[in-house]
């Protein structure tokens, strides 16, 4: 009687050990179903990618060939610094929602043609450069000194600082043309500012960027303090060249409102030459730059 009295409150005991085996898992449960709840209503971590891309040329020697400064006037080549030069493409911690850049990007080899479409998706060899390109300093009022076009460009332009000064517009050329090793720089600066997702909005990886054509200028004036800002749009200046700069040859990149097509916010300082011809045409087409290069231009 004793051992079945043994063995029924071993029977008991282990039942009590079962119970409290299970609340335990059951709490446990609780806990965890609780923790993924509060993250869930936690704001999502946003990793910046970081992204270096090095050049296996030279940096310029005239960091005032950007038409970059710092808030405190620092030049941009001392905050970037030395670094040793590669021709390769660095990227780590990229957050899963960031949109990137299509995987196949195509080389293009008409960089002479006046309308060579170039974008996030096709570049120019990092190699290029115009070969007729000349100094426009002398004959423009400039932000920044070494500016220089392709000869077409520059004659037209110069056309348009003169007509526009006659009309009491007083214009400020910021940026004309950049080599590849200088939009290494460029580029690099503003990832470093305000991160790679930003600054893909309106900083053109390398290769990628239109001032490396030699045709493409950034054109600011003394009501916006001579920055490069949407608010020059709404300028007399801004409107003057939004509606004239094509009978010049040049043409509006990034209008407002093409982000998802161009893949750049609103600029209206940015113009490209594509000839007087060719911008009497894409007037007359009604399409954005971006739209009538891919149906007209070459790549």
């Amino acid at each position: 009687m004793v051992r079945s009295r043994w063995i029924g409150g071993g029977r008991i005991l282990n039942r009590k050990w079962k119970i409290a085996a299970i609340s335990l898992l059951v709490l446990l449960g609780i806990i965890i179903a609780g923790y993924n709840i509060y993250l869930a209503y936690q704001p999502p971590d946003q990793p910046l990618e970081k992204v270096v891309i090095l050049s296996g040329k030279d940096l310029p020697a005239d960091p005032e060939a950007l038409g970059l400064r710092t808030s405190n006037g620092d030049d941009i080549l001392a905050i970037v610094g030395s670094v040793t030069f590669k021709d390769e493409v660095k990227s780590a911690k990229v957050a899963p929602y960031v949109r990137q850049l299509a995987t196949t990007i195509t080389v293009t080899n008409e960089g002479d043609s006046l309308l060579v479409l170039v974008n996030k998706t096709i570049r120019l060899p990092d190699s290029y450069f115009p070969k007729d390109l000349i100094s426009v300093d002398k004959s423009i009022i400039s932000s920044f000194g070494g500016m220089q076009l392709r000869t077409a460009a520059a004659d037209n332009l110069i056309k348009i600082f003169n007509d526009a000064k006659a009309k009491g517009y007083n214009l400020h050329l910021n940026s004309s043309y950049r080599s590849y090793q200088t939009q290494v720089v460029t580029y690099n600066y503003w990832v470093s500012q305000v991160g790679v997702v930003q600054a893909d909005r309106f900083s053109a990886r390398p290769g990628h960027s239109q001032h490396q054509l030699g045709t493409t200028v950034d054109i600011t004036s003394d009501s916006v303090d001579k920055k490069l800002v949407a608010a020059f749009g709404t300028t007399p200046e801004g409107k003057w060249l939004a509606n004239n700069a094509y009978k010049y040859g040049f043409v509006l990149a990034y209008p407002s409102g093409y982000e998802n097509i161009t893949g750049y916010t609103y600029e209206p300082w940015h113009f490209r030459y594509i000839g007087v011809g060719n911008a009497q045409k894409w007037k007359n087409s009604g399409l954005i730059l971006e739209e009538y290069l891919k149906k007209f231009g070459v790549w």
